[in-house]
Parts: structure tokens; sequence; C-alpha cells
């Protein structure tokens, strides 16, 4: 069965399609048959940085949407599906397209990216109001922070616990994110023993163990 990864934001440059593109690799790395599916038809990020990958792996869904009148992502997530693709992670728009919310009722899981900026900030209250409409899991992921101790990181952390749980992992600024997206690749397959693609894969470990957790509740049901 599909499971898709919804990784979602309401404030622009909170570095969504960079986190899909590395949490994305890892999950292929790991023997996961991921596709990817880029929901920003505007700046098409994801599009551009799959298509200078010399891997194959993670694919992109081959399909078209032209703004928020475009083919519902039902029908997407179904081709996706009877393609033998085990994941999916979908990229969206800050805007809150009728594709958005359709992906975000399909999630196994959302990933709400926020960056320690007040303005990053005010937009948590939009982004879950579609949550709570869609009913799914989410968690909030702080990226760009600028440490671990950082005074805005630290009340960053603190404001997101408010309004949910927040996933241990932070990821930080650094220039080799930049540098590995404009070659096709992640950070792990430039620098694989580095701290950045270590928190990579710690952050993908947080979200498998998070939709590990979700697929054993609902065969209980």
């Amino acid at each position: 069965m599909l499971r898709s990864i919804v990784v979602l934001g309401l404030a622009e440059g909170v570095g969504k399609s960079s986190l899909v593109a590395n949490l994305s690799a890892e999950a292929a790395r790991l023997g996961n048959r991921v596709a990817v599916h880029d929901l920003d038809r505007v700046k098409r990020d994801l599009e551009r940085w799959l298509g200078a990958r010399r891997s194959e792996s993670p694919a992109l869904a081959a399909f078209r949407f032209d703004g928020p009148t475009g083919a519902p992502y039902w029908e997407a997530h179904q081709e996706m599906e009877g393609a033998g693709f085990d994941l999916a992670f979908v990229d969206t728009t800050h805007e809150p397209w009728m594709n958005t919310l359709d992906a975000v009722g399909a999630a196994a899981v959302v990933l709400v990216v926020c960056a320690p900026g007040t303005l990053d900030l005010q937009a948590i209250e939009g982004t879950k109001e579609i949550l709570r409409d869609a009913g799914v899991p989410f968690r909030f992921v702080l990226n760009r922070s600028a440490g671990a101790s950082d005074g805005q990181t630290l009340l960053a952390l603190a404001e997101l616990r408010e309004h949910g749980v927040v996933l241990d992992t932070v990821v930080g600024e650094d220039a080799a994110i930049a540098v590995a997206l404009d070659r096709g690749l992640a950070v792990g397959e430039i620098e694989p023993d580095g701290d950045t693609a270590a928190t990579v894969r710690r952050l993908w470990g947080e979200v498998w163990a998070l939709m590990s957790v979700g697929a054993e509740t609902e065969q209980a049901r």
C-alpha cells in the first residue's frame, strides 16, 4: 500500500522543497520505491532537482496540475500506488489550493515545516485549520535553525509545542544543502559523514517510526 508524506507550510521560504529532496533520497537509499510529487507549479524546484539527478530514485510522479482546478489528487495517488511505489513525498505550495487539501487528506502523516522567524510562525494557525479539517496526524519540523542552543530556535520550539507535537530533530542551515540540490543530489550524497546528513537520517527515522505506529493503529481498527 502506498503511503504518502505531505510536507506542508503556508509560509514561503521555510525549506519545504529541500526537506522533501533530502528525506526522499534517504528513504530511497534505504530501499523504498519512492515517488516525489511537486505541487508547486510555479517554482518547480523538485522537478528541476529530479531532472538533474542521475539516479532513477526518487522518481518524479508524472502528473500535471495546472492550478486550483487541476485533476483531483486522489487520482494521482491511485496512479502512484498502481505503479508500485511504496512511498510518495508531496511538496506543497504555500497557497492552500484544492490539490494541496486533497494531498493532505490522503496523507499517512503531514510534516508542518517552520523556520524560526516571526512571520513563519504566524502562518501556523492557517496551517492548523487545514489539518483540523482533514483529521490526519501531523508533526512540526523546525528547519533552517541557527543551532539547537540559538535563542530564536528555543523560542520557536516553545511556541510550536503550544500548537502540537514537534519532532526532536531540528534541521540547521547548511550551505551543503544548496550545493547538493544544485547538483541533483541530497546532502547525504555529497557529505555522507557530515552533521547535516546525520540530521537527515535522524529525522527520517522519526518520520518512519511515526508512520509505523500509524500503520499499526490502522490495522487494529
